[in-house]
């Protein structure tokens, strides 16, 4: 049974269940909510084509490097969470470790998908459906949020985004990057479309009021000016002229839309509290961590230890929950991913590939950076997204490099 998909519909479909920041509550274990999340229908559907396909092939399918790390970190999460349930008496702590390493199923879509899809094509569609996606968030806001007043990007149609703000505004800076991705591609009025609504997810990037999302968008944008991406420089000096007129702007007209701004960075002052409470949770995770270092507390939930459900930072949470082994199992994928990744980035010819490779490396850099802020892979689309690309650009990379090892085998 084999498929190559190249209908525009379907590559859609794709990109949107994706990308879009939308949940909902299925139901409750041990007072804690349990989330449907969008992107959560690709592994039902992936998964039947898979099966099916192995139906047809007799069970003959070949695991490749990569994708057997990957399940062998699956699995060695899932075993962490196992052992938290029998010795909580709860499922709490195996659903904990499954939201943790359900990012790794769209590691393995990606690289299912990576050989069946169009490749140009589902980049294009990437950046359409993130400016849809843009172009939802600003409407909700209008008609069933608050706007103009802050905090916007909170509504998709009449649904509250999953997770707003903190997790969400983060995660903003993928649909930025994708849109801008699409005007770097575009050409004519159609680029100029695409770096219009780069703007607009700017602006609401910054209308969340979350630091961390402010940080990780500018992070991101000045790691694609080192690396000389294409209009990034001119960009990056229109959009602080464009934020300094504005806020002039609305400084001296409407003082009240940016009030709440002004008051996030007014915790800079000196004798507050710039981190709103996290060092003080952070040394409490980090107090536990060094009394069971090697597997954690087998994903047992922080709040039986503290007042909060999380110690608001990646890479804290991770070892809190599953220690050294854990985090060696989380981390692992993804760093040898972008280790590959960024080994091979010369190699990828083609001007879309090669875009959208710097658009993922960049985003791996800037999220991991505001990792320490906020617990970012543990936000659904977030993760999902973050893995599917690695995935999916590491088997492009291999299969390039086997079509090129062909070809200098036919000319030999």
């Amino acid at each position: 049974m084999s498929f190559y998909i190249k209908n525009n519909f379907v590559l859609f479909g794709i990109s949107f269940l994706l990308l879009a920041p939308v949940a909902l509550e299925t139901f409750q274990v041990s007072s804690k909510p349990v989330f449907f999340v969008l992107s959560d229908f690709l592994i039902i559907i992936i998964s039947i084509l898979f099966f099916c396909h192995l139906i047809v092939q007799k069970g003959k399918f070949k695991f490749e490097k990569y994708s057997r790390y990957v399940m062998f970190c699956i699995v060695g999460l899932f075993i962490l969470g196992l052992l938290g349930a029998i010795r909580l008496g709860e499922l709490t702590p195996l659903l904990s470790s499954i939201k943790l390493f359900k990012s790794f199923l769209f590691f393995l879509i990606g690289y299912y998908l990576a050989s069946r899809l169009n490749i140009k094509l589902f980049i294009k569609s990437l950046s359409l459906t993130s400016l849809i996606i843009i172009c939802i968030l600003v409407i909700s806001d209008v008609i069933w949020g608050s706007f103009p007043i802050p905090r916007l990007g909170g509504y998709f149609f009449h649904f509250e985004v999953y997770g707003f703000p903190n997790s969400p505004a983060v995660f903003y800076t993928v649909l930025f990057s994708l849109v801008f991705l699409g005007g770097m591609q575009a050409n004519g009025i159609r680029s100029y479309s695409y770096f219009l609504f780069s703007i607009v997810i700017s602006v609401i990037i910054v209308a969340t009021l979350s630091r961390a999302a402010m940080l990780n968008l500018m992070i991101y944008i000045m790691l694609m000016f080192l690396l000389r991406r294409k209009g990034f420089g001119i960009y990056l000096c229109f959009l602080s002229g464009f934020f300094l007129i504005l806020l002039s702007f609305l400084w001296v007209n409407h003082p009240e839309l940016i009030s709440g701004l002004a008051n996030k960075f007014a915790k800079f002052e000196q004798g507050k509290d710039a981190s709103n409470g996290r060092f003080e949770i952070w040394f409490t995770a980090l107090d536990l961590f060094s009394k069971s270092p090697i597997w954690g507390y087998l994903f047992e939930p922080f709040s039986n230890y503290d007042t909060h459900d999380t110690p608001h930072n990646q890479n804290i949470e991770v070892i809190f929950k599953g220690g050294l082994l854990g985090a060696l199992f989380y981390y692992t994928p993804l760093f040898l991913s972008f280790m590959f990744i960024w080994s091979k980035r010369l190699l990828v010819i083609d001007k879309e590939l090669r875009g959208f490779v710097y658009c993922y490396l960049c985003l791996v850099v800037s999220i991991f950076i505001t990792n320490n802020f906020q617990p970012n892979f543990s936000y659904t689309p977030t993760g999902s997204i973050l893995f599917f690309f690695s995935g999916f650009l590491v088997k492009v990379i291999l299969k390039r490099e086997n079509e090129k090892f062909d070809k200098g085998c036919v000319l030999t």
